[in-house]
């Protein structure tokens, strides 16, 4: 059976509708409904609070069972005191947690018996009595209320057992809990005081307690002072400051009982005037009433729009972050792959350098037994033109004896011999000639023979061609980094305007040492052809033709055959994704095409090939053979049929150029310059590491349009 609502009376309908009135028609901040014997709260209360901006709502002392009727709780978002207590209020409504600047609530004496779960949205709420009610449980979300200073749970009996993480209010001055009834924490502690209870609460939760005045501001400082006669001072400053306060009182008070001896009067005139008020309130209401229902109907259509903008915004930004969140897990994974590569590269190099040394001592050895050779090669041949002479000087002894018996065959011979000994020395004049000049043009060409060699130097340093890769892929991460700056700025999302910048410089002058580190090792390389060249000034002649020979078989003789079985369209593949040094791993695991195709990146990343870009690099060649493979079978397919298909240029010599050439890792760019706004941006500037300028903008450039720095360094990525 429902209860019988208490029916409003003729005094208290009186009082609301003067104090509905003084609050349409008062400045002051407060919205006064107290004391009224009100059973709802009256429709419109809460847009009148919302039109005229009041920061105060007293609902107390009323027979109040809800708050649906005041309308919409999103309307008193400016309210900062809502007193609503000594009512008959069962349950908070869900949406008072809109109330995002309310800073004082008071429920206390009512019949509530849950809280709303979200109820830590009310950021601001420093002051909470709920003292009287039939509260059950305080909900885990109070505990998200950093402001909150004072908090009443008495009288509350079914009330045992506070939230363990409420020591993280670390503002909280006062709790007030009927410690008799508690479990947790257990009544001694809780009749302690608020001091012992949050302490406790630190141990459970092993946190250090912090008194809360370490985390309020500090409003007034004591008096300080230094003397006895400072002191005097003061109290005599202060007698005639109580002097002049109780001056002050006696007329406070006289003017007091004169205004309330006026607001008897004006009250008397106020009943005379009340009738004729009334007509023409009721006259104005519907007109009042009207305007108040255009006005929210204009404020839900313009919150309406504000939520749709506000969605958009948010779907804006959530894709702006989720690009930018994508763009450093890959400057992230690049940083990590590089530190792996380098931390590689050094192995392998020291290795090198190792192999290196026991290759001049090797080259020494060589040497030495090349010479033990020559000189064996000639002690040979000294014999034999022993031999040949010992043998001559025979003939020559039957030659005299034959021409004893026969004169006239040996003046036929003699003059035979003659001819022949002509014919023989212009045979050896114009080879003496033949073979000057092709000595002269062998000395021309021992330039190109030097280049021919220094260009395989370069193209089979394992060094420098990984710091060339590594310096190609982090002049295309600037780049990406500078499209999504650019897009970000665009939208003016700042959120991640440190992060991104901090990323940006990192790159940077990881940029800068590897391109430092390439420099040195071209000089290292460099000094090492001088130095092979002043060598080359007392060795054979022939030198370079040699010294590129050795260079193309410094491999062991067991690893080149195994090189020499991989098949060549699993060569070509690594070479095209600029693997090339994992050419001897895949041989040595004999790898064909076949198995190739049917790998995925862990098989790769079990061969041996750690680095991501190169497997990416690899499965992408994996692809275009395959497809090459169809079209190939398909135009099979074709010429079968009859078709005439048109014959593909060789590609022997293109290969061969890019096997001697170093590698080079192409910078694809799609962000325009920002000077001409035509071009694509192909110019690094360092040191702030932006991709934002063409070449031909960025001539007479000396600072950077984006970030305003100076320009130490440019570096073209069309090269």
């Amino acid at each position: 059976m429902p209860l019988l609502r208490k029916k409003q009376s003729q005094a208290g309908k009186k009082k609301m509708e003067h104090k509905m009135y003084l609050a349409r028609e008062s400045p002051e901040p407060t919205f006064d409904l107290s004391e009224c014997e009100i059973t709802e709260v009256p429709s419109g209360v809460f847009s009148i609070c919302k039109v005229l901006r009041k920061e105060g709502l007293l609902l107390n002392n009323n027979n109040l069972i809800s708050l649906k009727e005041g309308g919409l709780m999103k309307d008193l978002i400016s309210l900062r005191v809502l007193d609503l207590h000594s009512n008959d209020i069962k349950d908070l409504p869900d949406d008072i947690t809109q109330l995002i600047s309310l800073q004082v609530l008071n429920v206390a004496d009512n019949k509530i018996k849950h809280l709303p779960k979200e109820f830590g949205k009310l950021k601001s709420l420093q002051t909470f009595n709920i003292k009287g009610n039939l509260l059950q449980e305080l909900p885990d979300s109070i505990c998200e209320l950093k402001l909150l200073r004072m908090l009443d749970v008495t009288c509350n009996p079914k009330l045992t057992k506070l939230p363990k993480k409420l020591c993280y209010v670390r503002t909280l001055e006062t709790l007030s809990v009927d410690g008799s009834q508690f479990k947790f924490p257990p009544a001694n502690i809780c009749s302690a005081g608020t001091e012992s209870i949050m302490r406790f609460l630190c141990t459970e939760c092993g946190t250090e307690y912090s008194p809360p005045s370490q985390h309020l501001l500090n409003v007034l400082d004591p008096p300080v002072f230094t003397s006895e006669e400072h002191q005097a001072q003061s109290l005599r400053a202060i007698e005639q400051e109580d002097a002049a306060l109780e001056n002050t009182i006696l007329q406070y008070e006289k003017i007091k009982e004169q205004k309330r001896l006026d607001r008897i009067t004006v009250e008397k005139e106020m009943e005379k005037f009340e009738q004729e008020t009334v007509k023409v309130l009721l006259r104005n209401s519907h007109q009042r009433q009207q305007l108040v229902t255009e006005l929210a109907m204009e404020q839900q259509q313009l919150d309406s729009g504000i939520a749709k903008l506000q969605t958009l915004s948010d779907i804006n930004r959530k894709q702006m972050v989720a690009t930018l969140s994508d763009v450093e897990k890959q400057s992230d994974n690049l940083l990590k792959e590089l530190m792996e590569i380098n931390e590689q590269a050094r192995r392998r190099e020291a290795l090198l350098d190792q192999m290196e040394k026991e290759r001049m001592e090797m080259e020494e050895i060589f040497k030495v037994a090349t010479e033990e050779h020559a000189s064996l090669r000639k002690q040979e041949i000294i014999n034999g033109m022993n031999i040949i002479l010992n043998e001559s000087f025979t003939i020559e002894k039957l030659r005299k004896a034959y021409e004893k018996n026969k004169e006239e065959v040996l003046a036929r011979a003699q003059q035979s011999e003659n001819d022949a000994f002509e014919k023989l020395g212009h045979m050896l004049n114009a080879k003496q000639v033949n073979q000057e000049s092709i000595v002269q043009e062998l000395m021309k060409e021992e330039a190109f023979q030097r280049e021919a060699f220094e260009t395989l130097l370069m193209g089979r340093d394992a060094r420098h061609k990984r710091l060339t890769g590594e310096i190609g892929l982090i002049e295309q991460q600037l780049a990406d980094l500078t499209l999504f700056e650019i897009q970000k700025a665009a939208v003016k999302a700042d959120a991640e305007q440190a992060l991104l910048e901090q990323k940006r410089l990192d790159l940077t002058c990881l940029l800068k040492q590897l391109m430092l580190e390439r420099e040195n090792r071209e000089f290292e390389l460099k000094k090492r052809l001088e130095e092979m060249e002043r060598r080359r000034e007392d060795d054979e002649q022939d030198y370079w033709l040699i010294q590129f020979q050795r260079l193309l078989d410094r491999k062991p003789r067991s690893l080149i055959n195994l090189e020499s079985n991989l098949e060549y369209a699993v060569e070509n593949i690594l070479n095209e994704a600029n693997a090339s040094i994992y050419i001897p791993m895949f041989a040595r695991h004999h790898v064909s095409i076949e198995s190739l195709i049917q790998m995925d990146d862990d098989d790769l990343k079990t061969i041996g090939v750690r680095e991501a870009h190169l497997r990416k690099a690899i499965l992408l060649g994996i692809e275009g053979y395959v497809k090459e493979e169809a079209n190939s079978e398909k135009k099979t397919k074709d010429i079968e049929s009859g078709a005439a298909t048109p014959s593909a240029p060789p590609e022997e010599l293109e290969s061969a150029a890019g096997a001697l050439a170093p590698s080079e890792v192409t910078v694809h760019v799609s962000t325009e310059c920002v000077v001409c706004l035509n071009n694509n941006s192909n110019t690094l500037f360092l040191n702030c590491g932006h991709v934002c300028c063409c070449n031909t903008c960025s001539g007479d450039i000396n600072q950077c349009p984006l970030c305003r720095r100076p320009i130490e360094m440019k570096v073209n990525l069309n090269r």
